[in-house]
């Protein structure tokens, strides 16, 4: 590391930060279900939703692409009264992501599974079991 940038690294490591600096910080980097939109173009690109209490699915409406006849259509996710969790899998050719939203009140925030506490992960895991092997966890641990 060249000297400025050592001298900047070290005025960083030095700068002290509160926790409600913190706090605001993670409230800007966590990304609320009402928020994110859900894609479906076929085999492709879709999404699955997994829950502990039916959810409901709302078209909001459909991207045609320049390219050839095709479009994506665009969802949101409703929670139920009841539902506590909501793991959606996303699908975009090959590659198939997690994404996992816990109630906080009123609202759904995103979370990592390696955040939630053991039971909702065991919960999680006992009523979808196929999607035990795709968090990094064990239940023992």
């Amino acid at each position: 590391m060249g000297g400025s940038d050592q001298n900047l690294f070290n005025a960083v490591a030095k700068t002290s930060v509160s926790g409600e600096q913190v706090a605001e910080f993670n409230k800007e980097t966590v990304m609320e279900l009402r928020e994110c939109k859900f894609y479906h173009a076929g085999q492709d690109m879709n999404f699955a939703i997994f829950s502990d209490s039916p959810c409901l699915t709302r078209y909001l409406q459909s991207i045609r692409l320049p390219l050839g006849p095709s479009h994506v259509d665009v969802y949101e996710i409703e929670p139920g009264a009841k539902t506590q969790w909501i793991v959606v899998k996303h699908v975009d050719g090959d590659r198939a992501t997690l994404q996992i939203f816990t109630r906080e009140g009123e609202g759904f925030l995103e979370n990592q599974f390696q955040n939630l506490p053991v039971e909702v992960k065991g919960k999680i895991v006992q009523r979808f079991p196929r999607l035990r092997s795709a968090f990094p966890f064990t239940l023992a641990a």
